[in-house]
């Protein structure tokens, strides 16, 4: 089981309306080039950069959104700060 945070936001004026939609969802990404030189493990880096562009060009190719955001933080398992995009 996994836990996504979602959120829905609705706002109605004269004229205008607006519904926005949010979700948080936790994965787990690796470096492949850490894991090939480490026997302990390898390091999360990846999503700041690939995690963001994949769900970009996705969001882009479904065309549901006026306009949207996406973030990535990794949590590093091997540095002692987080990367984020």
């Amino acid at each position: 089981m996994m836990e996504y945070s979602c959120q829905y936001l609705g706002e109605v004026g004269d004229h205008r309306r607006e519904f926005y939609v949010g979700i948080q969802v936790p994965i787990t990404t690796l470096c492949l080039c850490s894991r090939e030189i480490s026997d302990r493990g390898a390091h999360n880096q990846r999503g700041v950069e690939d995690v963001v562009r994949e769900v970009t060009q996705r969001l882009e190719k479904l065309d549901n959104f006026l306009w949207f955001s996406v973030e990535s933080e990794n949590l590093e398992s091997i540095h002692n700060h987080s990367a984020y995009a």
